[in-house]
Formats: C-alpha cells, sequence, structure tokens
C-alpha cells in the first residue's frame, strides 16, 4: 500500500511540474481574460501557435477543445489574420481522426470563412464547448438552408 501511494505521489509531482504535452515550447497558454483590445501582435502570435499546438495533437479531447478555442480567438480578434489556423482547421475538416473533429473543424471553418452568419453567437459565453457547436450549427443551418416559414403539408 505505502508502495502504491508513493509512487501516486512522485507521478502527482512530474506532472505537476511537466509542460502539457501538445502546449507550443513557449510555455504560456493563452490567457482569455486578457481583452483582445490589448494584446499585441506577438501575443496573438504565441496564442495561435498554441492553439494550432492543439489541434494537431494526437488526444482527440485536445483537438476537439482546440477547435472550440480557435473559434472564440477568431471571434475575439476578428482583425488578427489566424491563417496557420484556419490551414490546420482545412485539413482537419478532410482529414480529421475522427467523425467529431472533422465536423467541428467544418463548422470552426464557416465561422472563419462566413463571420456575419455568427455575429450573435460570438457575443455569448458559453459553458461547454458542445453549447458553443450546437449554437454554430443551428445558425449555419438557417443561413445555409434558408428560412421555411412553414412545413410542406403533403397535399
Amino acid at each position: 500500500m505505502k508502495t502504491t501511494a508513493m509512487l501516486f505521489a512522485a507521478a502527482l509531482v512530474t506532472a505537476a511540474h511537466s509542460t502539457a504535452p501538445c502546449q507550443a515550447e513557449t510555455g504560456q497558454a493563452p490567457n482569455p481574460a486578457v481583452s483582445p483590445a490589448l494584446l499585441s501582435a506577438s501575443e496573438i502570435t504565441r496564442d495561435e501557435r498554441n492553439y494550432v499546438s492543439g489541434l494537431v495533437c494526437p488526444n482527440d479531447g485536445v483537438v476537439e477543445s482546440a477547435i472550440a478555442q480557435s473559434v472564440k480567438m477568431r471571434w475575439a480578434v476578428p482583425a488578427a489574420g489566424l491563417e496557420e489556423m484556419r490551414t490546420t482547421l482545412e485539413k482537419l475538416a478532410t482529414g480529421g481522426r475522427t467523425a467529431a473533429i472533422r465536423y467541428k473543424a467544418y463548422l470552426a471553418g464557416l465561422v472563419f470563412d462566413s463571420p456575419a452568419i455568427f455575429k450573435g453567437e460570438s457575443g455569448q459565453d458559453y459553458a461547454w464547448d458542445e453549447d458553443l457547436f450546437a449554437a454554430i450549427s443551428g445558425k449555419a443551418e438557417k443561413a445555409l438552408l434558408g428560412y421555411n416559414a412553414g412545413r410542406p403539408t403533403g397535399k
């Protein structure tokens, strides 16, 4: 029992002092509490690199989270180019490991390509990434398929 407890404690200490496996070499994660207006070009580039490193991570959960954060970054800093992020999302939309990654990357690509469609969603605070993607999907469906006022009656 003591050996197991000691091994567990050693693993916790090691994990606490190591950098995240999918974090860029800067060692700094983007700070969502900072106002986008206060970010310098170098900070935006650093944040983009961190998110791109998450997009190419071998952990699917990290990739899906990075896709959501990419959308939030696009909304927070619409004037930023974020070309590396956009290119990576395009690759994920067609070649992502799972259907969920491909779909979420496709939705994120729509936000990057047609930001006007998603203006109402950009100011929302989504507690869960799934809520964010559901909102984007709903808006995309209405914008791309149209707003039908009625349904066919079958007559």
